[in-house]
């Protein structure tokens, strides 16, 4: 999966997922296809870190977060981030699609998901479609 010029190696993706081994997994396929992957377990976590690494010398450029959370859910770190004024391109991982949800990620802009079970190249090629939206300017 790894290759020096893909896009991925560009990445610093901040996986924030409270579950252990989909956090473990979804390090092993990022970190697989060249990216360099921070972790954490909730919302909160993701939101310190983020800010905290803003002016640093590598900055979170791509999150990939779970939609239901301990401390701050999905949504509530979207909201918090914006708060902020940050936006940064995402995926929302889920294993429980929830149309309600997926509403509110969508009016908030970040309407893009996979839903667990997935495999690597479904999790890439998602990420790959988010890098390229926001390449062309248009909305998830």
């Amino acid at each position: 999966m790894q290759n020096a010029k893909s896009p991925m190696t560009k990445l610093h993706i901040l996986v924030t997922e409270d579950d252990e081994l989909a956090r473990r997994g979804l390090c092993l396929i990022l970190e697989r296809a060249g990216a360099k992957v921070s972790l954490v377990t909730n919302g909160q976590e993701a939101l310190d870190l983020i800010v905290a690494n803003l002016d640093g010398d590598e900055p979170v450029n791509f999150l990939v977060f779970d939609l239901i959370m301990p401390v701050l859910s999905g949504i509530e770190l979207i909201d918090a981030l914006a708060e902020r004024d940050i936006r940064l391109p995402a995926l929302a991982v889920t294993g429980a699609v929830d149309a309600r949800i997926i509403s509110e990620l969508r009016a908030r802009g970040y309407g893009d998901f996979v839903e667990k079970p997935f495999d690597g190249h479904q999790l890439l090629d998602k990420i790959a479609e988010v890098l390229q939206k926001g390449a062309s300017g248009s909305d998830s």
